[in-house]
């Protein structure tokens, strides 16, 4: 299957509609199954369908003169007279006469329609010719009835090739040429005349027709450009310019093709030069623009503003994405409420767990206090934490220690929710990190054999889910911090956008699995990564006066990372985001070897030496010399580069260097020479 007939199953568009905005192709007529006939039925057939091809044709032929007659009484008397063609063919699918049904038939069915029709006027203008008068018709005739046998043949050749271009799917433009190709053959046999007519249509549909959208579909791919992955309009854009491209000749840039096609992605408009990066052609046009500026004719301005209008589609672009205009604390805010409504479902469930556990028999079987506060020290030492457990705390441990306290399962939930409420209210890292040791512990105590099962049962379900849900907790630092009362303003730069510890891949990656199939909180996130690369393109000017900073853009998008960046967007968007930086890069690419003039210099120069010739004592002389002449000349010229430069073929396309060819003497003069130059050293 070719490329292109790959992209004619595109879901984006129906290939009918590409078709009808390019060049429609007539679909091949799907051929009839073959019916088993007997010899004799085959011959029956044969010259039912002979008989059927000399009629129509000379029915064809006729109507050269009937149609327009009876177009004319149908008109001026409203009768309803058929062409004779056409009457013909309904008066023999009455009668009964058979119609071709394969190709080969088809084919030879054009042929003898064409031969019959030709035979006629042959022999008409033969026999009219002795009749004729005058001399004038006497030799039109002469000249109609002059080699029969070649003007046969040509019929033959122009019907079958005509048919068989169709029965290839050829566009009406191929099949004409096909016709035209094969009536100037002298085709032999009908196996001849077919394998003419496929070679004619192949060979004209490299040339004509579809086969350029197939061509061109087949350079943006070899340029590495996969137009299956763009949106049709792009598609067909690309390709517009591709067939423009490819008729001029010259060669086509695969680097200028994928310059092009994020052009085309993005929606910017290039100058040639942003194509080619041309440091030559980069400083003419830019200089081109800036002297466009000083032009009273806005359609030559516009040259000048292509690069602000660039700059304002490139921010544009990250708006439609979906750059928030929300601030880092409203942004952050919205996430951590997203956080703590999935906290609390979350804290809801595990409750009701031990809520279920209390209501059993064990609410006060007893736990082991030995393993708890035993755990309870190591973790606290293993971390160097000992010294920021309070003096109430330590009483309380050392209390279930020596069993003052009854520690029952009662007890332990009144000391866990006693241990979260002080981790709130701390405002000392260190002591909330110890508080979370002590509760760590707590959940890990078993209880004491010989309690009933049912509430062992229902008291593991419950901390099994705290456990697992603290597990998820510890990996996810945003989640974590939430809990822990964070400010919502530097949320977003520490949690996702940041590059310090707290923002690596895998923590965001557990934010978003956190925040799951929240649409608002994750397009939250999303307008905040826009908004942080906006920021940093922009330098956080209003949109109607920034300028865009590709490097400052590239460095944003970098530092964020594909990984991340995939966690969020679709592929669609990402490559949307890269195309903005390598277009902005295009934009302001000033190479080693340019000499653009950034300070309007050659410009205003330019425009001076204008003013001088258009102000001198000569044109003075002419009346209205410098408006009709000077000005006028001077904006022709701008114009005509303007067009130039904003025509993407010339971006595209290579002059193909031409290298002079020298004709090789023959090998005994060189052998000679050789000689003779050994000689003349000694």
């Amino acid at each position: 299957m070719k490329p292109w007939e790959e992209y004619k199953t595109a879901e984006i568009k129906p290939w009918e509609e590409y078709q009808a905005q390019t060049q429609p192709i007539e679909q091949p007529t799907v051929e009839q199954p073959q019916i088993e006939r007997t010899p004799v039925e085959t011959f029956g057939r044969q010259l039912g369908l002979t008989g059927r091809y000399i009629a129509e044709g000379a029915a064809n032929t006729l109507g050269i003169i009937a149609d327009p007659l009876a177009a004319s009484s149908n008109l001026a008397f409203g009768t309803e007279l058929k062409p004779l063609g056409q009457a013909t063919t309904s008066l023999l699918n009455r009668a009964g006469f058979p119609s071709p049904e394969t190709g080969r038939e088809r084919n030879v069915a054009e042929a003898s329609k064409l031969l019959a029709g030709t035979g006629g006027i042959i022999g008409g203008a033969a026999n009219q010719a002795n009749l004729a008068s005058s001399t004038i018709s006497k030799y039109v005739l002469n000249s109609l009835s002059k080699n029969a046998g070649l003007q046969a043949a040509g019929s033959v050749g122009a019907g079958y090739a005509g048919s068989e271009a169709r029965e290839q799917g050829a566009s009406p433009s191929v099949q004409v040429a096909a016709s035209v190709a094969g009536g100037l053959g002298l085709p032999i046999g009908v196996s001849a005349i077919e394998s003419a007519g496929k070679s004619i249509s192949s060979t004209m549909r490299n040339i004509v027709g579809s086969t350029a959208d197939d061509r061109a579909f087949e350079a943006i791919t070899k340029a590495g450009v996969n137009l299956d992955r763009l949106p049709y309009e792009v598609k067909s854009s690309m390709i517009k310019d591709v067939n423009a491209a490819m008729k001029t000749g010259d060669n086509l840039s695969p680097d200028a093709l994928r310059r092009l096609a994020d052009y085309k992605l993005t929606g910017l408009t290039p100058m040639s030069s942003s194509l080619t990066l041309n440091p030559a052609e980069i400083t003419a046009q830019r200089n081109l623009a800036k002297m466009a500026a000083n032009s009273k004719d806005p359609a030559i301005q516009s040259l000048a503003n292509l690069q602000r209008d660039n700059d304002v589609k490139l921010i544009t672009n990250l708006n439609t994405l979906g750059a928030s205009s929300d601030d880092a604390a409203t942004a952050g805010a919205k996430i951590i409420d997203v956080l703590n409504i999935k906290d609390s479902a979350t804290k809801k469930v595990i409750d009701s767990y031990y809520k279920q556990a209390r209501e059993t028999t064990g609410r006060s079987a007893q736990l082991d206090p030995y393993t708890f506060t035993q755990t309870a020290n190591n973790l606290l030492d293993d971390a160097l934490l000992g010294s920021k457990i309070s003096s109430d705390v330590r009483n309380k441990l050392n209390a279930i220690a020596k069993g003052e306290i009854p520690f029952t399962v009662d007890v332990a939930e009144q000391l866990k929710t006693n241990l979260g409420t002080l981790q709130r209210s701390s405002k000392d890292p260190a002591e909330r990190l110890a508080l979370g040791k002590v509760r760590e512990a707590l959940e890990n105590t078993p209880l004491l054999e010989g309690q009933g099962k049912t509430a062992i049962d229902a008291f593991n379900k419950a901390r099994s889910a705290n456990r697992n849900y603290m597990q998820i907790v510890e990996k996810t630092p945003a989640l974590k911090a939430v809990r822990d009362g964070v400010e919502p303003d530097k949320f977003v730069q520490t949690y996702i956008t940041g590059s310090g510890n707290k923002s690596n891949i895998a923590d965001v990656a557990a934010l978003r699995e956190a925040l799951g199939n929240n649409k608002e909180a994750v397009t939250t996130v999303k307008g905040q990564i826009l908004a942080y690369l906006k920021n940093k393109a922009t330098g956080g000017s209003a949109d109607e006066v920034a300028n865009f900073s590709p490097k400052s853009y590239n460095d944003a998008l970098k530092s964020i990372g594909d990984e991340k960046m995939n966690l969020f967007f679709t592929p669609e968007d990402i490559k949307m985001l890269k195309a903005i930086g390598r277009v902005s890069s295009y934009e302001k690419f000033q190479p080693t070897g340019s000499a653009v003039n950034n300070s309007n210099t050659s410009s205003a120069l330019f425009m001076s030496m204008l003013d001088k010739v258009a102000n001198s004592a000569i044109i003075r002389k002419i009346p209205f010399g410098g408006a009709l002449v000077s000005d006028p000349a001077k904006d022709v010229i701008v114009a005509t580069q303007s067009r130039n430069a904003l025509n993407p073929v010339k971006g595209i396309t290579v002059k193909p260097v031409k290298v002079k060819s020298t004709k090789n003497a023959p090998i005994g003069i060189l052998l000679g020479l050789g000689a003779t130059s050994e000689n003349a050293g000694n």
